[in-house]
C-alpha cells in the first residue's frame, strides 16, 4: 500500500484481508498512526510500513500484538542479521517493561 492511502482506509475491513502491508504514516505518507489504528481496529494486522523515522516505542505500544515487524522485501547481500536479532530483543524487553 506504500504512499498515500488515506482515501482507501475506510475500505480495508471490507476486503476480508487479515492485514495490510506497508501503510505509510506521515510525514512520508498521508495518514497518521492513529488513523491507521482506527481503520484496522482489532480486526486486521499492520505488516511492515514503518519508515525509519517512526521506529519508536510509541509505535510498538500503539499496535501491541497487532503489529508484525519484518525486513522490508529482503535483507540485502552483506546485510547484518544481528541487527534484526537486536530489534527482536529490544521488542521483547519492551514487553517486559510495559
Amino acid at each position: 500500500m506504500d504512499g498515500y492511502t488515506k482515501p482507501l482506509l475506510h475500505l480495508f475491513k471490507e476486503t476480508g484481508w487479515d492485514g495490510v502491508e506497508a501503510l505509510t504514516p506521515k510525514p512520508v505518507g498521508d495518514v497518521t498512526l492513529e488513523e491507521i489504528k482506527r481503520a484496522l481496529d482489532d480486526e486486521m494486522v499492520m505488516i511492515d510500513g514503518i519508515p525509519y523515522i517512526y521506529f519508536i516505542r510509541s509505535m510498538v505500544r500503539l499496535f501491541g500484538d497487532r503489529l508484525i515487524l519484518d525486513v522490508s522485501d529482503e535483507l540485502p547481500p552483506g546485510g547484518d542479521v544481528s541487527v534484526i536479532r537486536l530489534v527482536a530483543e529490544i521488542i521483547d524487553r519492551m514487553k517486559v517493561l510495559s
